[in-house]
């Protein structure tokens, strides 16, 4: 299943429980859950597979530079953490508006048995890194 199959079929679920707590309210749950699921939790997603050669996680940087991600393998799991900072500015007659969007985060992915976490590749491409671990 694709992460963005499995992102429609979570805000489903989400938008179903956020409504039945609140159903006449005026926020909208669709937004609730976009953020919830998506890099504007402050967390970057991740898609995660398997197949007969390696196991590998190709998570989404949008907005992240690399030299502020770390990335290490710690008994038996795959660990991203890092920080970015946004920082936007809107001038109009009435003065100028500057806000900073600043956030940390950190990820945890077990490794299935059966794969060499001593050997681990990293590659940083366009707004991707990808991490691949090959089979033992």
């Amino acid at each position: 299943m694709s992460l963005s199959k499995m992102d429609e079929d979570n805000k489903e679920l989400l938008n179903g429980i956020l409504g039945e707590f609140n159903p006449g309210s005026l926020l909208n749950t669709s937004d609730i859950s976009h953020d919830l699921l998506s890099g504007d939790s402050g967390f970057p997603s991740i898609d995660v597979h398997q197949d007969d050669k390696a196991w590998v996680a190709k998570i989404k940087l949008d907005g992240i530079d690399k030299d502020d991600l770390e990335v290490e393998v710690k008994d038996d799991s795959l660990i991203v953490s890092g920080e970015y900072n946004e920082t936007s500015e809107n001038t109009t007659d009435n003065g100028t508006i500057r806000e900073t969007k600043s956030s940390s985060f950190e990820r945890s992915i077990s490794i299935p048995e059966g794969f060499n976490t001593k050997s681990v590749d990293k590659k940083y491409d366009d707004s991707f890194l990808k991490v691949t671990v090959e089979k033992e």
